[in-house]
């Protein structure tokens, strides 16, 4: 819990719980005025960025996806004939 007068650090963020209490001692006003305000690059826009083959943000080829969901599906079908020829057995 912050109490009046005590300050809150998040990184290179501090705040400070003031009450507007007249008695209440005042500290050394450290605050930073930002003159363009919280302005960002990112509001400047977007960039179109072409990836080439050699980028290495490039799309990952699922080469082992696939074996893995061919091979799942060939055991599937294996498990569901070998239940089909047991339940043709027990009939």
């Amino acid at each position: 819990i912050l109490k009046p007068g005590q300050i809150l650090r998040l990184g290179h963020v501090q705040a400070r719980l003031e009450t507007g209490d007249p008695q209440q001692p005042k500290s050394v006003d450290k605050t930073m005025i930002i003159s363009r305000g919280v302005k960002s690059e990112l509001e400047t826009g977007t960039k179109t960025v072409s990836l080439d083959k050699d980028s290495p943000f490039r799309k990952k080829d699922n080469k082992v996806n696939m074996i893995f969901i061919f091979g799942g599906i060939a055991l599937g079908l294996v498990i569901l004939g070998l239940v089909i020829f047991a339940v043709s057995q027990i009939q």
